[in-house]
């Protein structure tokens, strides 16, 4: 049985303060892709990681691990970083039995030679966004026919 607290707020201790050195999810992502884009991997990286460990579904952090892990060739890697990314960004538990679909997956599974799974998932960002031109000319290269 639960009792009530006689504790008044000011009495209870307070939340442990951010590290000094935390910079935010936002200001860590514009760093991590300032790092990403001078091609420092390892740095971009480390604040993603960084960003992570505090702030765990953090979706655009996850996608841009992904980016990362597909560059060093590490694909399975960087296919459950995508996914992880669209399941947060849909809202869904990342251990869903249904198929994220985004861009990035579907130009890495396309890479990967999984082509039909590729164009799979091209369909569905399609039916989603109709009218969305760099889907359709995908689409187009790809061998889709609407």
């Amino acid at each position: 049985m639960l009792a009530a607290s006689n504790d008044s707020p000011k009495s209870r201790p307070k939340p442990s303060p951010k590290p000094s050195n935390w910079y935010g999810v936002g200001e860590g992502l514009q760093l991590a892709k300032k790092a990403f884009h001078a091609n420092d991997l390892a740095l971009a990286e480390d604040i993603l990681n960084e960003i992570l460990e505090l702030a765990p579904n953090e979706a655009k952090a996850w996608a841009w691990c992904g980016r990362i892990q597909q560059l060093r060739g590490h694909h399975s890697t960087a296919v459950q970083y995508f996914k992880k990314a669209e399941n947060l960004l849909q809202k869904k538990p990342h251990d869903t039995n249904e198929t994220p679909s985004s861009l990035p997956l579907a130009h890495l599974l396309w890479q990967q030679g999984e082509e039909h799974s590729a164009r799979s998932m091209l369909s569905l960002l399609l039916a989603k966004e109709p009218n969305n031109t760099d889907l359709l000319q995908l689409s187009n290269t790809w061998g889709i026919t609407l």
